[in-house]
Formats: structure tokens, sequence, C-alpha cells
């Protein structure tokens, strides 16, 4: 049977862990697992990112040598996107423009197309690359209502409506993250069969307990006698769930008097968390903010007792997970989430792996149910985590798609 190559476009930073863990890796295992089908991954960046890139760039190309079946073009030719979803004028612009370059660079024949977003589907579908797959990986519209870079009845919104339409029904299959995602699609587009859940997915290469590195970190930051609370990842463009964030360690300290809290960020955040602890009234000893690359975080995760994540009420909040709750989970640590981590806090519920709580939660009962979930055994998360979301299952149904529009493409050529 004909296979089909596969074009994946994404705008998403190449230096971020997002691209690390939620394009690259998964790209990888497909090519892995698949090696008779091509990958060809087209990524548009901005142009000044461009000399920051060069180093991942070689890295990049360095690691594709060992694999026939992974092609990269990297085009930094994308054009500044900061509030430019506020005005229809411009959002038609950069779709208009991107497609424009996604003609120019994209492969036309025997291809399959798979677009991480609303800008890259709607660009290539305006393109006329087709057969296409669409990813939206949030409710990017809800998304920017919440962050008020998109005004809810305005013309641009209109537009963006019109938009996420035009990738439902035309893209050959719509990918959501989870159930309540897939709902909203069906519901809003009256499709059930083109819907596909593929969830977050990590590497358990990357993230796994580690018992040593958990000794010798616990020893070196003097923490053996704490409850070590960790927040892992950045906290986003516009600092949305910093407000959450405080209130959750409010709780968190309320609830634990031996708590010491560990910040996993990136270096542009140090002066955000240092704000957070002032506000939540952390003390110099009662905290340590790390910077680690990729490949460490799950040494400082294993070194963890707990992981938390907050955010505000959000017009998506019944659709928000997070990829730092699947880390936690694949390091076993029992998860600590509010209620508007809604995805994240409807699973964690349902199968006891931590605990969803709100600005009501009793201190005492935070304690005492977070005391039972933490006598669980770890390898009751780290199985879970391994089952729902790690990478080589995730990969296998990504090409089950692929292998099904192949054979709906033969049937009907």
């Amino acid at each position: 049977m004909i296979k089909l190559h596969i074009t994946y476009i994404t705008s998403e930073d190449i230096s971020s862990g997002l691209f690390a863990s939620q394009v690259l890796a998964p790209i990888k295992k497909m090519a892995e697992l698949n090696p008779d089908r091509e990958f060809h991954l087209i990524v548009t960046n901005r142009p000044w990112k461009y000399i920051k890139h060069r180093k991942t760039l070689k890295l990049l190309r360095k690691s594709f040598l060992l694999k026939n079946n992974i092609f990269l073009k990297y085009i930094p030719l994308l054009p500044p996107l900061r509030n430019f979803t506020k005005s229809k004028f411009l959002s038609k612009i950069a779709i208009y423009y991107v497609s424009f370059v996604l003609s120019i660079f994209a492969r036309k024949k025997n291809t399959l197309y798979h677009a991480r977003g609303y800008l890259d589907c709607a660009a290539g579908l305006f393109a006329n690359l087709k057969p296409m797959i669409f990813e939206p990986r949030s409710l990017w519209i809800l998304e920017n209502i919440a962050m008020g870079s998109l005004i809810r009845g305005s013309e641009a919104e209109k537009y963006w409506r019109k938009i996420e339409k035009i990738c439902s029904l035309e893209s050959e299959k719509v990918v959501s993250i989870n159930h309540q995602m897939a709902n909203y699609f069906t519901k809003n587009y009256n499709f059930k069969k083109k819907n596909i859940i593929i969830p977050i997915s990590y590497s358990d290469k990357i993230f796994y307990y580690d018992l040593d590195k958990r000794k010798k970190l616990r020893k070196r930051l003097f923490l053996d006698n704490k409850e070590v609370f960790v927040y892992s990842g950045s906290l986003g463009m516009t600092k949305i769930g910093v407000n959450a964030i405080i209130k959750i360690i409010f709780q968190i300290k309320k609830s634990f008097k031996n708590a010491f809290f560990l910040f996993l960020t990136p270096a542009y955040e140090s002066s955000s968390i240092q704000k957070i602890t002032n506000k939540a009234g952390i003390g110099n000893t009662d905290f340590k903010l790390i910077h680690p690359n990729f490949n460490e975080i799950s040494d400082y995760l294993s070194a963890s007792d707990y992981g938390y994540h907050a955010l505000p009420a959000q017009p998506d909040s019944f659709t928000r997970m997070g990829t730092k709750i699947v880390e936690y989970l694949a390091v076993g640590l029992p998860v600590i989430v509010n209620e508007n981590v809604g995805a994240a806090a409807n699973i964690i519920k349902f199968q006891n792996l931590g605990i969803s709580i709100n600005q009501h939660s009793n201190s005492k009962n935070i304690n005492k149910r977070l005391s039972i979930i933490s006598k669980i055994n770890r390898s009751n998360r780290i199985n879970f985590a391994k089952e729902n979301f790690e990478i080589s299952k995730v990969a296998q149904k990504y090409l089950k798609i692929y292998e099904n529009i192949d054979t709906y493409i033969v049937k009907n050529t």
C-alpha cells in the first residue's frame, strides 16, 4: 500500500520544552516505529530568534542524520504575532502570509499534512495543502479571550470562529487532547467520527523516578525534613495564572508547616517567581528557584513530594490539562490542582492520583487527603502515566490515523 509522506507544520519555538516533548519527540518515535514512511517537519519561527536557535538547529540536524526518514525545514520568516488576534485585518494578513510561505516550501505530491494549531492549519488549507489533520492542542479562541488578546463579540472573534469551522470541517481528522475538547468540536460542528483523542505525551526515557537522584538532591538542597512541592514549567506569555498559583501556595502553606517550594522554570521567569514568593510570603529558606535543562527536570521531580498547578477561571477551563501534570505523574508524584485545571482535576479525582482544591478547601482536609494519597504506592501513578501518556502509545495512535487516511486515499483514487 502507498504510504503518504507526512508533512508536520508548526510554529512552536524550537528551543522550547513544548517543542521538544510534544512535537519533536512524537515525530522521532513515529519515524522509529514506521521507518518506511517519510516525515517532513516544517517549522516557522520569527527571524530575530534565528541566532538564538542556531545551536538547537545544529543539534536537531545532527540527530536527524541517524534517521533516514526525518527531514527538517526551518523557516525564520514568521511575522510578529503579538496581539494580532485582536484585529481581523491583521489576523487575515498573518494567515495569508504564512499560507504563501507554506505554498513555497511544502512538498505537494503524495503528502498528508498535519498542522499543530489554528494558524498553521488555516494557512495550510488556504494553500490547498490537503488532506489535512487539524490538531488544535487547545481551544485557542477561548484561550485568547481569557488572555484578553481576543475580544468576545468582536469582528476578529467572528473571523477566528470562521477559521475554526474551516479547519474542523475541511480537515480529514481533528485531534483533541481529551474528551472535553473532543466534545466541544462534536457539539459545535456535529461530527463524531472525525474526532480523535490523543493526549499529551511524555517519554519514560526522560521522565522517570530516580531514587538515587532523589537522595542526592534532597541532601544537597537540605530537604530531608521537608515536604517538597514543585512547580515545573513556564507561567505562560501573559502570566495569567500567577494569582491562582499564589492562592494555591497559600493553601499549601496553611496545610503543611514544613512545606518547601521548588520552582523549575526557564530563566526568563525569575522576576515573576520572585514576585510570587514575595506575595505568598515564602521566606528565602523555604523555596528554591532552579533553571534546569530539559533532561534535568526529571531529577528534581524525583526529589519532590508533590506537584501542583493552578489556573484562574477561564472559558476553556473544562479542557485544561497541562504537560506538567503528565510529567508529575510520570515520576509518581501526587498532583494538586485547583478546579480550573478542569480536565486534570477530573482525571485526578476519579483515578485517585492527587487532589483538586478550591478557595473553600479546608487546610486540615487538604493535609489529611494528601497524606492518604502519598501512602499509595508511587508505581500506581507511574503505571497510570505509562498506560495513558507514554510516547510509544501516543505515537501508535498517530500512525493509526495516517494508515487509515492512506487506505481511504487509495480507495478513492
